[in-house]
């Protein structure tokens, strides 16, 4: 006897051609000069050829999938049967998808500094020969990317701002030094920046040199031996482990290389 229920299957396809094209026809006019014309239609001047679904299609594809414009134009080629040049792939990224993202950046760019801790880096590249940087602000859930003509501490005190008072991660070059050194950030060095320095000491020629390099790097394995082990140790228990790493075998200043006077080590961490 049929029930009321039933047992869905599902099979799932594309269709034969996965876009649709819209095409408008407008009427050739010939003028008394002979001249051919077609009437001014406002709503199809100056606009890109692909709607908003295919443009959105192409920044996700450029930037979540990062797919290179040849990439992008051979996928439009051979899937969807729609030949497209680079040059116009890239001037609809630079043009109205990145126009279109404008107000969506400038929220998230706003509520960056309203976050915690925050990671900060930026990296150089040239534009028409000119030096530029990549700058970029990253919390748990939000990142933000910002290209200055300026590597100085007023990108940071533009994007962060001078009431920041949450925990900046970054490593320790002069302007990052300066924005932690003039406003009441909680700085946090970067540990990679400060291994690999003290790992070049360790093949200093001087040995009091290497000997010193050798305790701070072992006492930073000890420090991050603890911080592994966070999680099987209560609050109290990894705060007596840190200190316990921050105290071992303490290197006093009277004890210090005079190679140590150029090492480009700052408060890499604090245990207060």
């Amino acid at each position: 006897m049929p029930t009321d229920q039933f047992e869905t299957i599902q099979y799932i396809e594309l269709p034969d051609s996965p876009i649709y094209v819209t095409e408008h026809r407008l009427r050739l006019y010939e003028s008394p000069d002979g001249s051919i014309y077609f009437p001014h239609v406002p709503e199809l001047c100056g606009q890109p050829i692909f709607g908003p679904r295919l443009l959105a299609t192409i920044g996700w594809m450029k930037s979540q999938a990062h797919c290179s414009y040849t990439t992008i134009e051979e996928y439009f080629d051979d899937v969807l049967k729609v030949p497209v040049s680079r040059g116009y792939l890239s001037k609809l990224c630079t043009g109205v998808i990145s126009g279109s993202l404008a107000d969506a950046y400038e929220e998230v760019r706003r509520a960056i500094a309203q976050h915690p801790q925050l990671g900060s880096d930026e990296t150089s590249f040239k534009n028409n020969g000119r030096k530029n940087w990549v700058w970029c602000l990253s919390s748990a859930v939000l990142t933000v990317f910002h290209i200055a003509t300026s590597r100085s501490r007023a990108v940071l005190e533009e994007l962060v701002g001078d009431e920041f008072v949450g925990y900046m991660n970054f490593d320790y070059f002069s302007a990052n030094c300066s924005f932690a050194w003039n406003y009441a950030i909680k700085a946090q060095y970067c540990w990679p920046h400060l291994i690999r320095d003290i790992r070049f000491l360790i093949e200093h020629p001087d040995r009091k040199t290497r000997v010193w390099a050798e305790q701070l790097l072992d006492r930073s394995r000890r420090l991050f031996l603890a911080w592994y082990r966070r999680d099987e140790m209560s609050e109290t228990g990894l705060y007596r482990s840190l200190v316990r790493c921050r105290d071992y075998g303490v290197v006093t200043p009277d004890s210090r290389p005079a190679a140590a006077s150029s090492f480009r080590m700052r408060r890499c961490s604090s245990i207060r």
